[in-house]
């Protein structure tokens, strides 16, 4: 498991150094641009004395144009590999929000906490084993306390106590996957578009995977929703392609 751990690690920490030095080209390309703003149109306007197509000055820019645009789109796939990456770390982790948090207290104590839960709450009795468990002390603060993630040293185990979660409602206990910032994100929005469908008489049903929405039409046919990698708006995608 830990060496599992290690070469992803080592995967992100790569893509993150590709990512830096993608975002620094195109940081500089956009400089480069707005310098040269004022350049361009002066030589527009000696080309348009020369030339009344005013074709340099034209070209120059629409160059620098689709430098920055291949740029903007290489990045967005390269966000897309991070974001996989960062998940795919985070693919035994469960967030645990609303549990009492005693003053400073330590990792073993955490754990305990979440152990009472999952025998207590879950009812599921058997020995369940983490790599970590830990609060997120830079984290937001829900029902007075910080978040807590778990890490399980056995995935089927960590899917259990996700499909098991129904069983904490009317608490304030929350249990959910744990995903990247980018991915929080964009199911944020889903689940805003979902609030907002589920009120129109034509849809049937209505589900938030991963990263798409998933919305089952009265008549049967199905439509997907994802956010846009470019704009990070929530756009349907094609079903093939989904």
């Amino acid at each position: 498991m830990l060496n599992k751990l290690e070469s992803i690690a080592i995967d992100i920490k790569a893509i993150n150094n590709r990512f830096e030095t993608l975002e620094q080209r195109l940081n500089n390309i956009e400089d480069e641009m707005d310098t040269m703003k004022e350049d361009i149109d002066e030589i527009r306007n000696e080309e348009n004395s020369k030339n009344p197509n005013g074709s340099t000055g034209n070209e120059t820019m629409q160059n620098l144009k689709g430098e920055i645009q291949q740029l903007r789109h290489d990045m967005a796939d390269f966000r897309e590999n991070h974001d996989e990456l960062i998940n795919r770390s985070k693919r035994c982790n469960l967030v645990f929000s609303g549990v009492k948090q005693d003053g400073a207290e330590t990792w073993e104590q955490t754990e305990e906490k979440v152990k009472d839960i999952i025998k207590g709450n879950l009812e599921i009795d058997r020995n369940i084993n983490f790599e970590r468990v830990h609060r997120i002390l830079n984290g937001p603060i829900v029902n007075g306390s910080k978040l807590i993630v778990a890490m399980f040293s056995c995935f089927k185990d960590k899917e259990e106590v996700l499909r098991k979660a129904r069983k904490l409602k009317g608490t304030d206990i929350y249990i959910e996957q744990d995903f990247s910032r980018r991915t929080r994100v964009k199911r944020k929005k889903l689940f805003a578009l979902r609030k907002k469908l589920q009120e129109r008489e034509d849809i049937a049903k209505t589900i938030v995977t991963h990263d798409k929405l998933v919305v089952t039409m009265a008549d049967g046919i199905r439509r997907i929703f994802a956010c846009d990698g470019m704009l990070g708006e929530v756009k349907e995608v094609d079903m093939k392609t989904a």
